[in-house]
């Protein structure tokens, strides 16, 4: 149990922190998470940004005693992963129907749809039954529209700058490697 435990943390702080890696290589989230440590390959950054959310609430729980709240902000957020993937598998063939497949699910129109109500009606049966978990899930997603509409276009803007920029700089080069004068 111990060492299911230990190989399900550590695949999941290994793609959570590529997951960030990429994002802020995608000018998503700060370019300081995109730092790659030079021995290991390693993105360094972001995986101490995981250790110290991870940490943080950890701790938040531990002193408050509410870990079933953690417990049920993450079965639902599960719950409604799989309801956006099936209505996002609804979507792709309702938008392209006779795209060549190479494996085709049995009532397959019937079954993202059934997949949207349970899970949808698991999700909604733990968050009525915890609103403190409503809540931060709620929030969670309030605070993570806020950013994608505010922050991501500063973030993408600055890197469009820096990218003008260093073109520039590249410009003003001459072929021996010096600028010129």
């Amino acid at each position: 149990s111990l060492a299911a435990s230990v190989t399900t943390f550590n695949a999941g702080l290994l793609s959570l922190s590529r997951f960030i890696y990429a994002s802020a290589r995608e000018h998503v989230l700060p370019s300081a998470l995109a730092r790659i440590n030079r021995r290991y390959f390693t993105p360094w950054t972001a995986i101490l940004a995981v250790f110290a959310f991870a940490l943080v609430v950890s701790i938040t729980v531990y002193l408050t005693r509410r870990y079933l709240v953690l417990v049920n902000v993450g079965a639902a957020t599960e719950a409604l992963i799989y309801v956006l993937a099936a209505l996002a598998v609804w979507a792709l063939r309702r938008r392209e129907p006779d795209a060549p497949r190479p494996y085709r699910v049995p009532a397959g129109r019937l079954l993202p749809w059934v997949v949207v109500v349970v899970f949808g009606l698991l999700a909604a049966a733990v968050l009525g039954q915890d609103l403190a978990a409503l809540a931060y899930l709620a929030g969670t997603v309030v605070a993570g529209w806020l950013y994608v509409r505010w922050a991501v276009p500063v973030l993408k803007e600055r890197a469009r700058a820096r990218r003008s920029t260093a073109r520039l700089r590249q410009a003003e080069m001459v072929p021996s490697g010096r600028p010129s004068r």
